[in-house]
C-alpha cells in the first residue's frame, strides 16, 4: 500500500486538467477523474474564470497538496477521492 495508512489522508500529488475534468493522481498511486462541471456553474468570483479552458487547465498543485488556481480558487487535497471516480 505504498507506506499509506487506512487512516492517513490521502493527497494529490499529480494533476492533469482536461476542462471541466482533473485526473489526479494520489499519494498512493490511485488515480480518480474529478468532474468539475457542477462547480463551475456557480457564480462565485474565483470560479467564473475557471469556466475558460485556458484557465482551468491551469491547475496545478501547492505544497500543501491543495488543487489550486491562478485565480485563487482551490481543493482540498482529498477532493478527488470523495468527489471523484477512481479510473486507476
Amino acid at each position: 500500500m505504498n507506506g499509506i495508512t487506512k487512516n492517513s489522508l490521502l493527497r494529490t500529488v499529480a494533476v492533469k486538467p482536461i476542462f471541466p475534468h482533473l485526473i489526479c493522481t494520489m499519494n498512493d498511486g490511485s488515480q480518480y477523474d474529478f468532474d468539475m462541471t457542477e462547480i463551475l456553474k456557480k457564480n462565485g468570483q474565483l470560479i467564473i474564470p475557471l469556466r475558460n479552458p485556458d484557465i482551468f487547465n491551469k491547475a496545478s498543485i501547492s505544497k500543501d497538496g491543495e488543487l489550486i488556481w491562478p485565480t485563487g480558487y482551490d481543493l482540498a487535497p482529498d477532493r478527488p477521492v470523495r468527489s471523484g471516480t477512481k479510473v486507476g
